[in-house]
């Protein structure tokens, strides 16, 4: 077939968008040059509810959406040419349109949940764009792992065990390796059975905050984001120099699936669990999420 001989050759060309092949797409990798990088980034783990953070912001005036949320660029493909990413996102002709002849406020950017587990994110981000806004979404631990198991573990990955048995097995070997920290740069498969680590945040937010000035964060609790979106995004915007936007639908629900309440026994091995590192991030953060209760 034409298209798919077309797509083989240009896959020799980084600097080429290929994605799904298209005429907008090859637009966009031929004037990737003159395109504008990031202004946000959304971090946060699966399952923290970034889709629905990033799908309300992008419905404000002034934020013009990325290509695609997760872009994976500084984890899945960095060994690609920085065009590659910029091409991602609008021109720099749109923005200043917008931000000149216009007056209004120009803003973009994406949300890849899985950079904040990559040590070499943040180094890697620094150094192409070191004044990005990071937006951080952490959830309950406990709620993360379950989420995670069910959406990710059982209906894509295909796991067979019991949640009782992957938690269970899983904490024995964080009890055998004596965890202290763990700086997981492997790929996505391998950690797509891991319930229980991916809710250790604070070492990993220590590496971003080694990297970023601390002013350059803003801390979100999905289950704020939840009960109170409208003051949530409120922050966000104030956080972004944005005016406030009460048009925002939140009616429309992200990535959200149903099944059946934890087991009280699997909650309470995971509460024990998780409130010595709960309990540090609430210090290093002197913010009280409230998660042990």
């Amino acid at each position: 077939m034409l298209k798919n001989r077309i797509k083989r050759w240009l896959e020799n060309y980084p600097n080429v968008y290929v994605g799904r092949l298209s005429k907008k797409n090859l637009f966009r990798s031929l004037t990737s040059n003159s395109r504008i990088l990031p202004d946000f980034i959304i971090i946060g783990e699966s399952k923290c509810g970034t889709t629905s953070l990033y799908n309300y912001m992008i419905q404000h005036p002034a934020i013009k959406p990325a290509l695609s949320k997760e872009i994976n660029f500084f984890n899945w493909s960095y060994d690609k040419p920085q065009n590659w990413y910029s091409a991602h996102f609008p021109t720099k002709l749109k923005k200043k349109i917008s931000k000149h002849i216009c007056k209004k406020t120009f803003l973009t950017g994406e949300a890849t949940p899985l950079y904040l587990f990559n040590s070499q994110v943040p180094k890697r981000m620094f150094e192409t764009i070191p004044n990005v806004k990071i937006i951080v979404v952490l959830r309950n631990p406990v709620d993360r792992a379950y989420s995670h198991y069910h959406d990710l573990g059982v209906r894509l990955g295909g796991e067979k065990r019991t949640f009782d048995d992957a938690i269970r097995s899983e904490l024995k070997i964080l009890e055998e390796e004596n965890y202290v920290t763990t700086n997981y740069d492997g790929n996505f498969t391998d950690r797509l059975y891991q319930y229980v680590v991916r809710g250790i945040y604070l070492d990993h937010l220590k590496i971003w905050m080694d990297v970023f000035p601390v002013k350059q964060f803003l801390i979100l609790k999905t289950e704020e984001l939840e009960k109170n979106p409208s003051e949530i995004l409120n922050s966000v915007f104030k956080f972004l120099s944005l005016h406030n936007y009460d048009k925002i639908n939140f009616k429309e629900k992200h990535n959200v699936s149903k099944y059946e309440p934890m087991k009280e026994q699997s909650r309470k091995i995971l509460k024990k669990f998780f409130k010595s590192h709960n309990e540090r991030l609430y210090k290093f953060l002197k913010r009280d999420f409230e998660w042990d209760y």
